[in-house]
This record gives C-alpha cells, structure tokens and sequence, in this order.
C-alpha cells in the first residue's frame, strides 16, 4: 500500500469527502474514473461522493473490514476461513461455490453432523495414538507415574524405618513422623492414597523388606491395564454422500440468546486484526 493523499477534517462527512475527492481527481487527472476501481470501509458520505465525482470508477468494500464487521455475530475460526475462500475466489463460479459453503457452516462454526463427523475422526486418530504411545513405554508403568515414583525412590533414601514386625512401619523424614500400613496401603501423609503411587514412606517400608516397591503400583498405571481401554475400536463409515436419505428433519443451529449486560457501543477489534496506521487525531 502506497500513500498518496491525506488530509485533516473536522469530520467524515459528504462535503469533506467531496472536498477531497475533487482535488484528489484534479491533481491525478482522474477524470470520471474509467478504469479505477475505489476500495473503501463504508465510510460515511464517501460512496455518493463517488457516484457523483467518480461514476465510472468500480466501487468495492475491504474484504478485511467486512470480516470485522461480520465476525460480531459470525464467530469462529472455521467461518472466518471460510470468508476469506469467498474473497480469494476469482471468478464467479468459484465465488457462488465457496459462498454456498459458508452459507451451510452453522452453530459451532459447522453443521451437527459435520461437526459430529470431525469428532469422531479425531477419536479415531486419537485411539491409534494412544496404542502407538503406549508401545514407546520403557517399562509396564505408564512414564508419569514411573517419573514420580524414580523420584519419591530418591527421597525415601533419606528415611529412617521402626517396623512393629507386621504390616505397620514408622517412618521419619526430618521432624516429621508418618505411620504406613502395608496391609491397607496406608499412609498418614495421603500422598499414596490420593495417586496410587507409592510415597517416599511406603516405598522406604518395602525396600526394608526387600520387595520391590513397582509391584505395588496400583494397575491403572499398568500398560495392560492402558491398552485395555483402547482395546475397542471405532468402525469406518462411508462419506456422508453415500449415506441414504432420510425423512427426518434437518438438524438446525440454536436461536442465539441475548447476553446479559448493557450492549457495547463501540466495535471489538480482534487480536488478529492489524492496527491503523496514519490517521491523525487532534
């Protein structure tokens, strides 16, 4: 974008615009704006300006602020996608294709059954990931409760044990003393109850008996138990224009609801959507 001409007005009026227009046309030698094309974002007075100044100049609306203007009511990332296939389209064949595809995204950006279609593909991907993720496990415990329970080996070196010759242990770390039941998995500092991985006390308890402190690990940890829960598998299906047609109404988008609160008055910009630049206010 190149600037040309710019001015200071009081405001954007008919008789600003055409006070501008008129000597932007003088100094250019516009003449009647044959095979000009004017881009503008609804200024206020600017298009009869231009019908009257310019009537042979093509008018047309910035795609850009179009969208800004649309997306207070037209939400989501899949329309706003969608619009911008509609102003790329360069002809008009494209452009009425593209603008029927918009015309069929509904609530949520898309229709229930495209969107229930999206979701079930993802879960399909998402259960071959998780089959192929569990293959990559360098032992049978899943690695952030084998993560957890290398560390809470290290810190039960730094233990001291009284066992009553059963099942209950008394275990000090620094000025504090916990009670542990092997029996009832038991430990006064909740750590082992509340994940069921063994804590720096119960882990200390069992080596002092010499078992090894992974055995009793509890089993949804374990990668049989993992598998077991991708162990069922979604089914492919046909593209929906091979389904068979049906009777039943045509699932429609919500009513949108008005949201509490005073209406704002002024427009939201969005994150994505590039500051103004050179326009100067006194």
């Amino acid at each position: 974008m190149y600037p040309i001409a710019w001015a200071v007005v009081d405001r954007e009026t008919k008789h600003s615009w055409s006070w501008f227009i008129s000597y932007f046309i003088a100094d250019l030698n516009l003449g009647t704006g044959e095979g000009l094309t004017v881009m503008s974002d609804m200024q206020k007075g600017l298009i009869p300006v231009l019908l009257e100044l310019l009537p042979n100049a093509k008018k047309r609306m910035c795609a850009r602020h179009i969208w800004s203007n649309w997306h207070v009511n037209w939400k989501g990332e899949e329309r706003r996608k969608q619009f911008w296939r509609c102003s790329k389209a360069s002809f008009e064949v494209k452009f009425g294709e593209e603008f029927h595809a918009m015309s069929k995204l509904a609530a949520r950006h898309k229709s229930i059954t495209t969107m229930l279609e999206d979701i079930r593909h993802k879960i399909m991907n998402r259960h071959i990931d998780m089959i192929k993720f569990a293959e990559t496990w360098i032992s049978d415990i899943a690695p952030m409760a084998r993560a957890i329970l290398e560390r809470n080996k290290e810190y039960s070196k730094n233990c001291n044990v009284q066992w009553n010759g059963v099942n209950g242990f008394e275990i000090s770390n620094g000025e504090y003393s916990f009670v542990v039941d092997l029996e009832k998995k038991h430990c006064d500092c909740r750590l082992w109850m509340l994940r069921g991985i063994l804590c720096p006390h119960a882990i200390c308890a069992y080596y002092y008996l010499n078992q090894d402190p992974d055995q009793h690990v509890e089993n949804w940890y374990m990668k049989e138990t993992f598998l077991k829960a991708y162990n069922h598998f979604i089914q492919p299906i046909p593209n929906m224009r091979m389904w068979p047609k049906t009777t039943h109404p045509s699932k429609e988008p919500p009513k949108p609801r008005k949201m509490p609160g005073r209406p704002g008055k002024k427009r939201r910009k969005s994150m994505a959507e590039p500051k103004k630049w050179g326009k100067i206010s006194i």
